[in-house]
């Protein structure tokens, strides 16, 4: 009986050998160069908008936004976005990713108001100062800037208006579909 079930044992392990095959899985390897965000891969979409809505000023980038004080790392909350409460004409920077290899060359990437989604209006409360932002060679970053006005009170109090940016990109960098727009909710 222990002779018949060593040879069972020895046929089985045979049989999974002979009828097994190393099955090569080709998984697609992305070989393109696309440009995002930042701030959108860190902050989840609101209200079926294709795009995240943030109501603070990151401190530093490739991090999500502290909404309060974190004694573990001793990083402060970042602030708020508010006429009020934020210089007058003060700069927002919006760190701008490139996902792929990068290029030999300087790249300039196209950015605009999304002004299909957008209720502040430009030159009102905000103006975009970089409609065209370099992205040096050899390097994976970039920053837009956008300054945020202070026009006085409103008229109802307690509202907001929405400043959506897009990435429009280039012929090399083509913008990500995921991460092409930012929403930013400023408090009047």
């Amino acid at each position: 009986m222990k002779n018949k079930l060593k040879i069972y044992t020895a046929a089985a392990v045979l049989m999974a050998f002979l009828f097994s095959s190393c099955i090569k899985h080709e998984e697609p390897i992305f070989t393109g160069s696309i440009v995002e965000l930042d701030l959108a891969t860190w902050t989840a979409k609101t209200g079926g908008n294709p795009f995240p809505i943030v109501n603070r000023i990151p401190t530093s980038f490739g991090r999500a936004l502290l909404t309060t004080n974190n004694p573990a790392t001793g990083l402060p909350w970042d602030p708020v976005v508010n006429r009020a409460n934020v210089a007058p004409n003060d700069t927002v920077r919006m760190r701008i990713n490139v996902v792929g290899p990068q290029s030999s060359t300087p790249q300039v990437i196209n950015v605009r108001v999304a002004s299909n989604f957008s209720t502040a209006t430009p030159g009102v409360h905000f103006d975009l100062l970089d409609t065209q932002v370099t992205i040096p060679a050899n390097s994976s970053f970039g920053v837009a800037r956008w300054v945020i006005r202070n026009p006085g009170p409103p008229t109802v109090a307690g509202t907001a208006v929405l400043a959506v940016f897009e990435l429009v990109g280039n012929d090399t960098f083509k913008p990500s579909e995921n991460f092409k727009y930012l929403g930013w909710l400023i408090q009047q």
